[in-house]
């Protein structure tokens, strides 16, 4: 494998690792901030729930304090409207409470006011039949109801006298209270849960379904409201925003994508380098090497790094080699003259009429021409090596 292909390798690997390791990171934010999430969601749902029970314990209370009191046993069978004026229209202000029906015993209303200016409202907006129904289990009933078009919170509790503590003797009349959720209500409960809220009727929650999820950085809490029978009638829906967590989340994101940049910057810088600091030079160097071409490393000796180091040796080994092939050739243009004179010389001395010889410092004949042979019944072979 070439180096500039294990280069890009590198990269590559160095790359990915890097992107599992921000996915990784990622994903773990995203975890966190979805328990966050789910804990604040929790204790939202749980606030939410405190804060309606909140609203409905005035309306208890005003059922059950004006019940268990002999006046009041006093005003079923009287009907005193003085007496009614003083403790019951006026008490509804301060209960928070919109409207009052009071029964007879036998379920026939004896008295209704209200503080809403509807005359829809004056009658009960439940039959004897149903009002049997619900007593049926219990006389502290708790519901809601629509009556044109306005959701009504409504208690019950039967009318005793005040030394029946224990609430046990036969009821001497029926209480009921209501109270209005209307704009100023839902704008207080709002106030109180820090919420945007909304109610939906059941048959129209698959229809807005999107409203009643959760979104990003939004948490929605879902109380379930009970008509007189047991049934779903409104779902409460709190919606809350987490600024905060969403910017906290916005922040990180912008930090990854620039860490992202930044770290793709890098590599293409790295990348940059390499190929052209690392990756080129070799390439140029093993492209001299293999044309036996030390021009095309001129330029890169001239580089202060190792590869000019390297690229001024592989010149120098040209150099030496040029030499070398010169010396050689030298040489051998030398032996073949040398070759070329001995035989020559060598033709001289075996055709020579004279007799040649030569001896060392003691007399001994080292060599001597093939005339010896024609001037004595010596021949060379037997002369070499004997004193003159």
């Amino acid at each position: 494998m070439k180096v500039q292909s294990k280069v890009v390798l590198l990269i590559t690997i160095v790359a990915f690792i890097f992107l599992v390791a921000l996915y990784l990171i990622q994903l773990t934010e995203q975890q966190k901030t979805q328990d966050i999430l789910a804990e604040r969601k929790l204790e939202k749902s749980k606030s939410f729930r405190q804060a309606i029970q909140l609203f409905e314990s005035n309306l208890e209370v005003f059922a059950k304090d004006y019940t268990q009191w002999d006046e009041m046993v006093d005003f079923v069978r009287t009907r005193d409207s003085i007496w009614a004026d003083e403790n019951i229209d006026y008490s509804l202000n301060t209960y928070q409470a919109n409207a009052v029906w009071i029964f007879k015993p036998d379920l026939t209303l004896q008295y209704s006011v209200n503080n809403l200016s509807l005359s829809s409202i004056d009658l009960f907006p439940i039959e004897k039949e149903k009002i049997e129904k619900l007593f049926n289990d219990n006389f502290f009933c708790h519901f809601y109801i629509q009556i044109d078009s306005m959701l009504f919170e409504i208690r019950s509790a039967p009318i005793q006298p005040s030394s029946d503590l224990k609430r046990t003797t036969k009821p001497a009349g029926f209480f009921f209270a209501a109270r209005v959720w209307d704009k100023n209500f839902i704008s207080k409960l709002e106030l109180q849960t820090s919420s945007q809220i909304t109610l939906l009727n059941t048959s129209n929650v698959k229809k807005i379904g999107g409203n009643v999820t959760d979104k990003d950085y939004t948490i929605t809490v879902v109380e379930t409201l009970l008509d007189w029978k047991d049934e779903t009638l409104i779902k409460v829906i709190s919606q809350s925003d987490f600024p905060i967590l969403k910017t906290s989340a916005e922040v990180f994101n912008k930090q990854i994508i620039s860490l992202l940049a930044f770290s793709i910057l890098v590599l293409l810088v790295v990348s940059f380098f390499l190929i052209k600091n690392v990756s080129n030079p070799l390439k140029i160097m093993a492209k001299g090497l293999e044309e036996y071409n030390p021009v095309l490393l001129v330029d890169l000796a001239k580089d202060q790094s190792e590869f000019g180091k390297i690229s001024q040796l592989i010149i120098q080994f040209f150099k030496q080699k040029e030499q070398l092939t010169d010396e050689i050739q030298n040489r051998k243009f030398i032996e073949n003259s040398l070759l070329k004179s001995e035989e020559k010389y060598r033709k001289i001395f075996e055709n020579v009429q004279d007799i040649f010889y030569q001896t060392d410092l003691n007399g001994v004949i080292t060599s001597i021409s093939p005339s010896i042979h024609r001037y004595s019944e010596y021949t060379p072979d037997e002369v070499i090596g004997r004193k003159i």
